[in-house]
């Protein structure tokens, strides 16, 4: 119609414009419903009523200049590079193919390759920029996903590590101190109890002896352990452990340790009940309580500097039944039992429950992250559909060609299908090795954030599940367009030739 280069990028332009528009209408309140609905869930893990529910006009305003900014310039460079093509280049050229690059000259090359095998692989890499960004929302999805798994794996791997050196089925407190012999063997004596074991946890402040002022103080937290004993199992990392006869000896913190500049023979100063004590480093452990400070003395040491000899607070319990029905009914049974005898527990907490505490509040980043990787996820699966369906409209006289000459519908369906299943493969051998520096770099943010030391670990399970995601939603993906590729009619395709 002699339509100019502007012209034709004024109207393309313009309907993107339309759709961004159409966009913002169904998000914003979209994202308005879901707030609301989430707040409601957040308070809920909280046990809090939400009080009123506003929407943020700052959050509105960002989506709003996001979602004019990013899409039109997402369009410019296509809409650009459509408006330039000639008429000869659309009209005798369009749907039959492109040069041949790298990877036909690579398939070339093998010849046992069966011929629509070869064709799936050489279709996949042919349109190599949309290839591009439909990778980069799959990819981003996959690293987020598999970091989520990274970060919740090391939350489990955490609070594992604890209960291994920890060793407890029930944990007691009580309001105040209790003679230990006299309490260890009336608990002991309960059906269903295979120990009991007073411990003394206790926070202080521990410096050098050399830093009078304290000011390079830092936080401990004792641990106050009878000798031959089961319920703490230290992982010793220099030097030795406590002895039987030792007397004010600590074997402190490994981190604590290197925090304070201390070596194995070197004393440290703690302040207990308002004193000044001296101690003795004869060790070093690692011990992740309270943010890795956990270290570990005779309880008898620590109960005379606080005046209490012979008495501790805490109990750890070993249950003969290890499911968690029975522990739990343990605990439930062995509080009535002792609060009958007036013993005042404050805490009776299974391992189980324990563990379920305190990742529940951690848990809730988990989700939300979660729920973004859903949804990156759900943006590439809709991308990789938008550009299969454009491959499948691009090659419509590629298709019938191949029907004219025989080929099956099956077979050209599967074309697409094994493309969408190449674009999600290359995308998780991608996402794989970009999502463990992020699990790793997430993992320590979030316990910065919530200053708790998270040991790190990766988590396997959240590769293959990806893998699997992936692999579903990228057949999904190609279904339509595969399902239209059969369905192209080689008399119409062809005839006006």
């Amino acid at each position: 119609t002699g339509a100019v280069s502007w012209q034709i990028f004024r109207v393309y332009l313009s309907g993107v414009m339309v759709y961004i528009l159409l966009a913002l209408l169904i998000a914003i309140p979209l994202g308005a419903i879901g707030a609301e609905l989430a707040t409601d869930w957040l308070l809920g893990l909280f046990a809090k009523e939400r009080q009123g529910f506003a929407v943020s006009t700052t959050a509105v305003f960002l989506q709003l200049g996001l979602g004019l900014v990013t899409p039109l310039l997402a369009a410019l460079w296509p809409v650009k590079a459509g408006a330039r093509i000639t008429v000869r280049e659309a009209i005798s050229t369009y749907g039959l193919g492109v040069a041949a690059g790298l990877v036909d000259r690579l398939l070339a090359r093998l010849r046992r390759l069966p011929p629509l095998a070869a064709l799936t692989v050489s279709n996949t890499f042919r349109r190599k920029g949309r290839l591009i960004m439909t990778q980069v929302s799959l990819v981003g999805g996959g690293a987020i996903f598999m970091m989520v798994m990274g970060v919740q794996a090391s939350m489990v791997n955490t609070f594992d590590i604890f209960l291994d050196t920890y060793n407890f089925d029930v944990w007691i407190d009580f309001e105040h101190p209790q003679r230990i012999r006299t309490i260890e063997a009336q608990v002991e004596s309960f059906p269903g109890v295979e120990f009991a074991e007073a411990i003394q946890l206790h926070s202080a402040g521990v410096r050098r002896v050399d830093d009078e002022d304290g000011t390079d103080e830092e936080h401990i937290t004792l641990v106050g352990v009878a000798p031959g004993g089961n319920a703490y199992h230290q992982v010793l990392t220099a030097g030795r452990w406590l002895l039987p006869d030792d007397d004010h000896t600590i074997v402190l913190n490994r981190d604590l340790a290197q925090e304070l500049g201390v070596s194995v023979g070197e004393d440290v100063t703690i302040e207990l009940a308002g004193e000044e004590t001296r101690w003795t480093v004869v060790g070093t452990l690692f011990d992740i309580n309270d943010n890795q400070t956990g270290s570990a003395v005779w309880l008898d040491s620590l109960s005379g500097e606080l005046g209490t000899r012979g008495k501790a607070s805490t109990l750890f319990v070993g249950a003969t039944q290890q499911d968690d029905a029975s522990q739990i009914a343990l605990a439930r049974d062995l509080r009535a039992w002792l609060d009958a005898a007036n013993k005042n527990v404050t805490t009776s907490l299974t391992a189980p429950e324990f563990r379920s505490q305190q990742l529940s509040s951690l848990m809730i980043i988990v989700y939300l992250l979660a729920v973004v990787a859903v949804l990156i996820a759900a943006v590439g699966s809709i991308a990789l559909a938008g550009t299969l369906g454009i491959n499948a409209l691009e090659r419509r006289r590629e298709i019938g060609v191949m029907r004219a000459i025989g080929a099956s519908g099956r077979a050209v369906g599967g074309l697409f299908v094994g493309e969408g299943l190449i674009i999600g493969l290359m995308s998780w051998a991608l996402a794989v090795p970009l999502s463990f520096p992020l699990a790793l770099l997430f993992t320590n943010f979030i316990g910065n954030t919530i200053e708790l030391q998270l040991i790190f670990r990766y988590s396997l399970p959240g590769v293959v599940v990806w893998l699997a995601v992936v692999a579903v939603l990228s057949v999904l993906a190609s279904g339509l367009p595969a399902w239209r590729a059969t369905r192209v009619r080689v008399r119409e395709v062809l005839a006006y030739e």
